[in-house]
């Protein structure tokens, strides 16, 4: 059976969720379950804690900033506690830019303690402000082990080429496969740095209602974009993600967990 990686996905805000996570959760996925504020990791780490194929990451949510930002303490006390961080970053579009003061100061912060600390692997969200999102994270992290994953990217691919240059990974999802944008980021983003995600629930609509649909449309896409096979397809994918936590967690993926209002 294929198994799929779903590295950006909010678990506790699919419906129902907290009621019957065990239908929900697929035993062939391998999930990164991102949250949105610092005081929601332990309770996701709760709700989740039987199934070795989700990981949860603690995060600070650029568009939330302005509710939560004041929880960093929280942040840097549980931020031992996990091989994985996300969802952070920057957000520049028109609804959050005058929150960017704000958002930047988070930013830093919560990357100065990553980078005195073990290394982690992180979800970043960049919408709107690319450039000073990638800009920040080399400044912060171009001396330690911690790896980057952007977070359904969508700004220009020459932004888009430096972040490769730092050995960055993207994350995609089958939405952003169907955008021309989306696409035309691809041509430069080489095979070795693409993951899967699902943004779930955010990603949903009435073609594309589970995450197994959008990471199977997903990875359909990948193939058909990179010229290769399904079935070499999802190995890649797997094998990128293997990459990636053994040089940032030491672990491989094989479906386990690392220690331990959305785009």
């Amino acid at each position: 059976m294929m198994e799929f990686c779903d590295t950006h996905c909010h678990l506790d805000l699919l419906k129902g969720i907290e009621l019957d996570a065990a239908s929900m959760i697929s035993p062939n996925v391998q999930y990164i379950a991102v949250t949105n504020a610092p005081y929601l990791y332990e309770p996701n780490r709760a709700l989740f804690s039987k199934f070795t194929n989700v990981s949860v990451a603690l995060g600070m949510h650029p568009q939330l900033v302005d509710q939560f930002g004041g929880q960093l303490d929280k942040f840097a006390s549980l931020l031992s506690q996990t091989g994985w961080v996300g969802e952070i970053g920057l957000d520049g579009s028109p609804q959050s830019v005058g929150s960017l003061p704000r958002q930047r100061e988070v930013f830093d912060q919560i990357l100065a303690m990553i980078a005195k600390g073990r290394s982690k692997i992180l979800s970043v969200h960049t919408r709107g402000a690319e450039r000073e999102a990638i800009q920040t994270l080399h400044n912060h992290l171009a001396d330690t082990d911690s790896r980057v994953v952007l977070h359904w990217y969508s700004g220009p691919a020459s932004v888009a080429a430096s972040a490769i240059e730092h050995g960055y990974f993207f994350s995609v999802n089958h939405r952003m496969l169907n955008s021309a944008r989306g696409k035309r980021i691809l041509e430069v983003v080489p095979i070795d740095r693409i993951l899967t995600e699902t943004d779930a629930p955010f990603t949903f609509d009435q073609s594309v209602f589970s995450q197994r649909t959008s990471l199977a449309t997903t990875v359909s896409q990948l193939a058909t974009l990179y010229g290769i096979e399904l079935e070499t397809m999802v190995t890649k994918i797997r094998s990128n993600l293997d990459h990636l936590m053994i040089h940032s967690t030491g672990e491989s993926s094989t479906l386990r967990s690392p220690v331990q209002p959305s785009q």
